[in-house]
């Protein structure tokens, strides 16, 4: 908390804390509360103490207690509303903050608070007019800058963070804040440079180091070992502790019990390849316990539940720890990877087998995850080195699909619109030099041809965002002119797959292929043209197209992708034979199957014996 200790014993209790002996300043403090028990400003001190010692929840009752012993004393509701913004009580930190404002209009500190604790209600429209009443006020920087990203303005919010920067130099909190920023903004690389930075100079979490090892799998220059080598450094970073040292058990019992650990339960990217794992399961031979590691829930959390003989769903990681222990579990499953926030916890070594199966594609770096779950496809042998986990290659491939409810497939636009539309719905972070190079050459050869690009992101919703003015600069930096760009920025799932319909042919990205997506233009009878590289990552869109028998949409350079998406924008027919075929060969395809799933549950026989 920013405010000082306030008299009595600020001399004394500062004196304790310059030499970080925080539990001789929290007992000096508790007993001056008890000599001095209708003393606001005694139990205010004991507050700032026990939040800044991360107890939010005790804090907030001690400064209530502040509250009500001083009720006029503002700067004591700026504290206690800091404290329940902390401790997640958003609906106490809005009435205490709300009240406060109306007292005292002109304190910023109020103002920014009462901002934060709207923009964590939602309410982010009120909270960026409160910020703008701040001026550059930095605390209400901070707050617009969180709010504008949290709206999906992430150019916006980039903009503010930037000029936050300009004003101060800013913590370490506010560099990682830029980083994301950057990286949402699709500047991967300028992003990386920033977190390189800062795992240079100092601790980090490790879903910040997370972050940093997925993101660079993104740029062009990765190799396989610099891939094993950056996930190596997480594993040094974050080492097994020394406790758990000691090997676990395996356990007899009549069927062995698996456990599947995600936060990605939920309507998402990841859902449609990891409901599979349990709708294909064999209910005779395992026993399935889920462990839902996020606070969303929605109606594919309820139905990966119902596929599962067990369901927890904790969020702190001790908690979580304990429980997967007091289950017993013979197997844990790792479902999410870098995606997730959650790789640390294998490092504990809760179960006698750890498997990472890699929705994030590409290896954990935790030194006790013993297996991969790989295919031929995306790691031929020889190629995985690139893991730090023992490579087990699946027959079928290690990505299982259950497909969206989808509309009924159109004849290709082309024939309505006269023109070709290419469609590009990878995420920002996935472009480079090199994709924008074959998207513009293409369109250039093929010239009454129009670009599609949709992704998640508000920003493209906005005529005047700094999204669309980048993408059309790249562009027309490339002889593209902007009225051949149209943009469409988030929808729902059904409207989604609807626009796809509208597309005759999209282009994935590279070094790291589209997974998702992919799919989704597959199911929706649109041919998508992929190049195949070295890493796991970037062979995905070579694995799906081999799986489902159409190879030929895949490429191994710059040169002959932009020669077949060519040949397909000129070739109508042939898109139409591809918005027919396409759909179906997914549909019977071991993609769909349950074959994936059962190779996965042969694998655990095997090393149950």
């Amino acid at each position: 908390m920013p405010r000082q200790f306030q008299e009595p014993e600020a001399s004394r209790i500062s004196d304790l804390l310059r030499g970080n002996d925080t539990q001789a300043a929290e007992a000096a403090l508790r007993d001056e509360t008890e000599r001095n028990p209708g003393s606001g400003r005694a139990w205010n001190n004991l507050g700032i103490l026990v939040g800044g010692l991360g107890r939010w929840a005790e804090a907030g009752a001690l400064l209530r207690r502040a509250v009500a012993l001083c009720p006029d004393d503002l700067p004591l509701r700026a504290d206690l509303g800091k404290a329940l913004l902390e401790s997640g009580d958003v609906s106490g930190a809005l009435t205490v903050l709300r009240k406060a404002r109306r007292l005292s209009p002109d304190d910023l500190t109020i103002r920014a608070r009462f901002a934060q604790a709207l923009a964590k209600a939602g309410k982010l429209k009120q909270a960026l007019a409160e910020c703008d009443a701040c001026g550059e006020y930095l605390p209400a920087l901070r707050v617009r800058g969180q709010a504008l990203a949290a709206a999906g303005r992430q150019h916006r919010a980039l903009a503010v963070w930037n000029r936050l920067l300009e004003l101060t130099p800013g913590t370490r909190l506010d560099r990682a804040i830029h980083a994301s920023y950057e990286w949402k903004c699709g500047n991967s690389v300028k992003s990386l440079e920033i977190a390189r930075g800062l795992l240079d100079e100092g601790p980090v979490t490790p879903a910040f180091a997370s972050s940093y090892v997925s993101g660079r799998l993104h740029v062009p220059g990765e190799t396989l070992t610099s891939a094993r080598k950056a996930v190596l450094e997480w594993g040094r970073l974050f080492p097994e502790p020394k406790r758990n040292r000691s090997p676990i058990p395996k356990r007899t019992r009549p069927k062995p019990r698996v456990g599947y650990l995600s936060q990605e339960y939920v309507a998402g990217p990841a859902i449609h390849f990891l409901l599979p794992v349990f709708e294909h399961r064999d209910r005779e031979r395992f026993e399935v316990i889920a462990y839902h590691c996020g606070n969303r829930r929605d109606t594919w959390t309820r139905r990966t539940r119902r596929h599962a003989d067990g369901w927890r769903n904790i969020v702190p990681d001790e908690q979580l720890a304990e429980a997967i222990r007091r289950d017993e579990v013979d197997i844990l499953v790792d479902l999410s990877g870098h995606y997730g926030t959650h790789t640390q916890l294998f490092q504990r070594r809760l179960a006698p087998v750890q498997i990472t199966v890699p929705n994030c594609p590409g290896s954990t770096g935790a030194l006790c995850m013993d297996y991969v779950l790989t295919d031929r496809w995306v790691c031929p042998p020889g190629n995985e080195i690139q893991y730090t986990e023992k490579a087990i290659w699946l027959p079928s491939g290690y990505l299982a699909y259950r497909p969206p409810a989808a509309p009924r497939l159109r004849e290709v636009p082309s024939r309505k619109n006269g023109y070709v539309t290419f469609g590009f719905f990878q995420r920002p972070s996935k472009l480079n030099r090199a994709v924008w190079d074959v998207i513009a050459a293409t369109m250039r050869q093929v010239p009454a041809s129009v670009l599609l690009l949709q992704h998640s992101a508000k920003d493209l919703d906005d005529p005047h965002s700094g999204a669309r003015q980048m993408f059309r600069a790249e562009l027309e930096a490339r002889g593209i002119a902007s009225g051949r760009v149209r943009f469409q920025g988030p929808l729902g799932i059904e409207e989604h797959l609807a626009m796809l319909g509208d597309v005759d042919l999209a282009f994935d990205s590279f070094p790291y292929n589209g997974q998702t997506t992919t799919c989704e233009c597959l199911w929706m009878g649109v041919p998508v043209v992929t190049m195949r590289q070295e890493l796991h990552v970037a062979r995905v869109g070579w694995q799906l197209m081999d799986r489902i028998g159409c190879p030929e949409l895949v490429t191994e350079s710059e040169d002959e992708y932009v020669d077949l998406a060519v040949r397909l924008a000129r070739d109508e027919d042939r898109r139409m034979r591809y918005r027919k075929l396409l759909r179906p060969a997914v549909r019977e395809s071991i993609l769909l199957d349950g074959s994936v799933v059962r190779d996965m549950e042969n694998v655990y026989e095997d090393i149950c014996k």
